[in-house]
């Protein structure tokens, strides 16, 4: 099975996925922070990864950045989440 990197500030939230990911098999590493996530993947292979849009620290987006230039075989493997509602043309200005 894949191991996967979960990235996200809500601990409920990374536990859940963490546990849900695990039961199906998988390696499962969290991350609260970019600054976390970049220690995981310096350190561990990883086949992809989940990362919150909207982190404390920085937005994933910024993150997904840093991972295409060092890590580009998981940017290929890159699914960004949310749970927040927003409306068209707020994750462009983000950018």
């Amino acid at each position: 099975m894949a191991a996967v990197l979960y990235v996200d500030d809500e601990e409920a939230i990374r536990r859940a996925l963490q546990s849900w990911l695990t039961r199906r098999g998988h390696v499962v590493y969290t991350a609260a922070t970019s600054d976390e996530a970049r220690e995981i993947l310096t350190s561990h292979e990883v086949d992809g990864a989940f990362i919150d849009i909207w982190l404390g620290d920085e937005s994933g987006f910024d993150l997904f950045e840093w991972i295409d230039m060092h890590k580009p075989r998981v940017a290929e493997h890159v699914v960004f989440v949310t749970g927040d509602i927003i409306r068209e043309g707020e994750v462009e200005k983000s950018l």
